[in-house]
């Protein structure tokens, strides 16, 4: 006797090979969310099945790249303050992080002026942070360059500066 188990919607973390051939909005919007979660310096990350069904939702859901960007900046600018005020400093892993202050961030209506502010200081930080997490085990620094650097891509974001 032979039978056939089939895995709840709910519990399968993959999908069902609905894929759709070429680039579709939602590929687009998955797409960018990826690329802007993973070039922040404190996230250590592949960009999970998780993390991709995350993003189709709030593609879904209809919130805007730019909702999503603020999100990530502010997630990861709280992440470094707190790192700088020694609280934990283990990386990002995961795009869940960032639903509450996605929350956040769609429930309030900020100036652009901030944001700006926002992503002036991030590089900043992101240097610092850099510089203390490319330490090997016994203390020497690891070659950077292994990383691409934040803000460096062919996106058109700034290119970071060597000044502290």
């Amino acid at each position: 006797v032979r039978g056939v188990i089939e895995i709840a919607e709910a519990f399968w973390p993959y999908d069902r090979g609905q894929e759709k051939t070429g680039e579709t909005e939602e590929t687009a919007y998955v797409d960018h969310v990826k690329k802007r979660f993973l070039e922040r310096a404190c996230v250590r990350s592949s960009f999970s099945v998780s993390d991709t069904r995350l993003a189709r939702e709030w593609c879904a859901q209809g919130i805007p790249l730019d909702k999503i960007e603020q999100t990530i900046l502010l997630g990861c600018i709280r992440k470094y303050t707190s790192w700088r005020n020694g609280q934990s400093s283990a990386p990002i892993a995961s795009l869940r992080y960032f639903e509450p202050i996605l929350e956040e961030v769609t429930s309030q209506t900020v100036a652009q002026e901030y944001w700006e502010y926002v992503r002036s200081r991030i590089m900043r930080l992101e240097r610092l942070w850099l510089q203390e997490h490319n330490k090997s085990p016994n203390g020497e620094k690891t070659d950077p360059e292994s990383r691409p650097a934040p803000g460096s891509g062919s996106d058109g974001g700034p290119a970071r500066n060597s000044e502290t």
